[in-house]
């Protein structure tokens, strides 16, 4: 039985012979599973077409099957999904090496119809008898092994124990998460951001938290990781979004220069219905675009600056403000810099933090304050800490400052005592 498309075996022959090894004399002998993810199938079906991908997943295959001695097997067993079975191996490190191989005949992109495609796949590999005893423990930990390749943002990782447990504790976590985002158990604390130049409050930047029931505060990094990976970042940021706007509608009505910052997701830059969800949120609470302030990374964007520019374009055109936040850690160029539909760059508090004890930092906070007005942005410094600091930053003629120097974020009955007192 074989995939009709691929010509690998099919996935129903896959585990059969998986079953048929561990069932036979060979059984204790060294076996290695691999699984492949491609990343990014759904996109070129929708952007190139479905011809364009099927033509990219049949060549995928002939270069798998160019690589195979005689006695492995592989197939395709989901749409974006390959697995090898490697019998003629010694130990972990060549099934390692076999990963690696994948790696270097990926490196040399797919020409389809002139366009030139680089596959970006992650790996997830597991043996018998090191890692599992059985056929079914053996496929279960090598998709646990994949799944850690994709949430390490690594080409390829070998299963271990320590990834069981993060497993197990990641999928328990992710029904949690999903239950909070529905049921309303996660909180908005807001930090405001002033003009320099009049102290005034000028805006905020939404932070979403989740204090969970048993574990406590889990740390934003974790959970939005998770919210990525298990695709509840769309309704993660829906619920931050709605909350946020919910929450701050009546500061909108009685200021027209006031905005509230949302941090945007990598993964959100893909997605083909962001426009109008955020529409329908502003609808909702009756915000003015000019008032929504997203904030995108550096680095996010350049994970594929193609389909951000597109989206950031959608965005722009809608009338929503675009920042892009810690500026200065990534690797943007100037001349794509100039193409961005951006109202305002972020310094990264790393160089804000350090300027008083570091001239580099010094240096670098002032050549972004020159960049950003050269191109006409407003300029914002997070993590001002210091009197100092802040003075700097105001003779340097940086336009929006924020940090614990001027308030540490808040729930919002705290934010708004605060914005009392500051007046």
């Amino acid at each position: 039985m074989y995939d009709d498309l691929t010509q690998l075996s099919s996935r129903n022959e896959f585990f059969i012979t998986l079953n048929k090894l561990f069932s036979s004399d060979s059984s204790s002998e060294n076996i290695a599973c691999l699984i492949i993810n491609i990343h990014e199938l759904k996109r070129i079906n929708t952007s190139l077409g479905y011809n364009t991908g099927d033509i990219i997943l049949k060549a995928f295959a002939e270069r798998i099957r160019g690589i195979l001695k005689d006695t492995d097997v592989a197939a395709r067993i989901g749409g974006n999904q390959f697995a090898l079975l490697l019998t003629s191996i010694m130990n972990s490190g060549h099934a390692t090496l076999a990963a690696n191989k994948i790696l270097m005949i990926l490196d040399d992109p797919f020409i389809i119809n002139g366009i030139k495609i680089n596959l970006k796949t992650s790996i997830g590999i597991a043996l018998h008898p090191e890692h599992a005893s059985n056929a079914e423990m053996l496929l279960q930990n090598t998709e646990i092994a994949v799944d850690q390749a994709k949430l390490s943002h690594n080409n390829y990782h070998l299963f271990c124990k320590e990834s069981d447990t993060i497993e197990q504790g990641d999928f328990i976590l992710e029904k949690e998460l999903k239950d909070a985002i529905e049921q309303d158990e996660l909180v908005m604390h807001y930090q405001p951001q002033i003009s320099l130049k009049n102290q005034r409050v000028c805006g905020i930047e939404a932070l979403v938290r989740w204090q969970h029931p048993i574990k406590g505060i889990i740390h934003p990094d974790r959970f939005i990781t998770l919210a990525e990976s298990c695709g509840l970042i769309v309704p993660l940021t829906l619920w931050t979004m709605n909350t946020t706007l919910r929450h701050c509608s009546p500061c909108f009505k009685n200021r027209n220069d006031f905005n509230v910052s949302i941090n945007l997701s990598a993964a959100l830059l893909h997605e083909p219905d962001l426009v109008d969800l955020i529409t329908q949120s502003m609808q909702i609470w009756d915000t003015k675009p000019s008032s929504l302030m997203l904030e995108v990374t550096e680095s996010a964007m350049m994970i594929n600056p193609d389909q951000s520019m597109k989206t950031l374009n959608k965005l722009h055109d809608a009338g929503i403000n675009i920042s892009i936040d810690d500026f200065g850690t990534g690797h943007s160029s100037l001349a794509y810099l100039k193409q961005l539909p951006v109202n305002e760059l972020k310094i990264d508090k790393s160089f804000v933090m350090n300027m008083g004890e570091n001239q580099d930092d010094k240096k670098i906070v002032r050549s972004i304050l020159d960049l950003g007005h050269n191109f006409e942005l407003k300029v914002v410094a997070e993590g001002i800490e210091n009197k100092q600091t802040m003075s700097e930053l105001t003779e340097m003629g940086c336009d929006i400052g924020q940090g614990y120097h001027i308030c540490r974020p808040a729930p919002l009955d705290e934010l708004q005592q605060w914005m009392k007192n500051h007046r």
